[in-house]
C-alpha cells in the first residue's frame, strides 16, 4: 500500500486557486482540480447535507465537523480518532448557498468501508444526520466508484464560483484534526 499523502498549505492553495473567480481558464481549471482530486483524494461518493434551516457559515462548518466524526466512530468504533489517517475518511467540501446552505462533499471511504455496498450507505449517512446535524435535513449519497463521472461532479460543486465564494466555504476533512489526530 503507498504511503497516504500529507495534506499540506499548497493542497488547500490549489482548491482556493480553482474556485476564485478570476481563473483565466476555468475549464481548465476545474480539469485540473478534477484530476488532483482524482490523484490525491480518490473520491468514492459524491454526499450532499442539507440542514433545511438557515445556518450561518460558522455554524454549518461545526455541524459538518461533527457528522464527519459520528460517522468517522460509525465505520471505525469508539477509538476511531486513533487510526492513522491512511485508515480514515477523507473528504473535500464545498459549501453552497446563502439562505438554505448546504454541503457537497468529494468523499473517500476508508479500506475498511470500501466493499460496503450503495444502499447501506444511503441508509447509513441520513440516519447519523437525522439525529443531531440536521434533524430536518437530508443527505444524499450518489457512489463514484463505478462511473469515475469526477469531472461533473467537480464543475457541479464549483458552479457558484462566481464570486460568491470564498476561502471558508469549502473545508478539507484533515483541517478537523489536531496533531493527536482527534478532533478539534
Amino acid at each position: 500500500m503507498t504511503p497516504e499523502p500529507a495534506w499540506k498549505h499548497e493542497d488547500r492553495q490549489r482548491v482556493i486557486a480553482t474556485y476564485r473567480p478570476g481563473t483565466d481558464d476555468r475549464a481548465c481549471a476545474q480539469q485540473a482540480l478534477a484530476d488532483w482530486l482524482g490523484e490525491t483524494v480518490r473520491p468514492d461518493l459524491f454526499v450532499t447535507l442539507r440542514f433545511n434551516e438557515s445556518l450561518s457559515p460558522i455554524a454549518t462548518r461545526r455541524r459538518l465537523r461533527v457528522f464527519g466524526a459520528m460517522v468517522e466512530r460509525n465505520w471505525l468504533g469508539q477509538y476511531w480518532w486513533k487510526k492513522p489517517d491512511r485508515e480514515r475518511s477523507l473528504y473535500v467540501a464545498f459549501l453552497e448557498g446563502t439562505e438554505q446552505p448546504h454541503w457537497h462533499m468529494l468523499w473517500r471511504l476508508p479500506v475498511s468501508v470500501q466493499h460496503t455496498p450503495l444502499w447501506k450507505l444511503q441508509a447509513l449517512l441520513p440516519a447519523i444526520a437525522r439525529r443531531k446535524i440536521a434533524p430536518a435535513g437530508s443527505v444524499d449519497v450518489q457512489d463514484l466508484r463505478p462511473n469515475g463521472e469526477l469531472l461533473r461532479v467537480i464543475t457541479y460543486c464549483l458552479k457558484q464560483s462566481d464570486g460568491q465564494h470564498n476561502d471558508d466555504r469549502f473545508v478539507i476533512s484533515t483541517e478537523f484534526r489536531s496533531a493527536n489526530g482527534r478532533e478539534k
